[in-house]
């Protein structure tokens, strides 16, 4: 499972779900799990904590954090840890 941890005004995120949809043609989209501030505090704050997040949006798989989420680095992230 593909966590990431977004929130609602967040250019960021947005273009990280733009670059999983639109460059990665949604390869993820049955494994991902969005965990959305306003949605879901507490889980939230608890991955927040756990993995020292400062700053959304952030990817979590199998105990690995991707802080840095630019293309490149998504791309590269799931192919080795998905």
């Amino acid at each position: 499972m593909i966590k990431i941890l977004s929130q609602q005004v967040c250019p960021k995120c947005d273009q990280l779900f733009q670059y999983l949809k639109f460059g990665l043609q949604n390869k993820y989209a049955d494994k991902i799990e969005i965990i959305k501030k306003e949605d879901n505090l507490t889980e939230f704050m608890a991955l927040v904590s756990e993995y020292e997040i400062m700053a959304t949006p952030a990817i979590i798989v199998n105990g690995k954090v991707l802080k840095d989420c630019t293309p490149l680095n998504v791309a590269k992230f799931l192919s080795e840890n998905v």
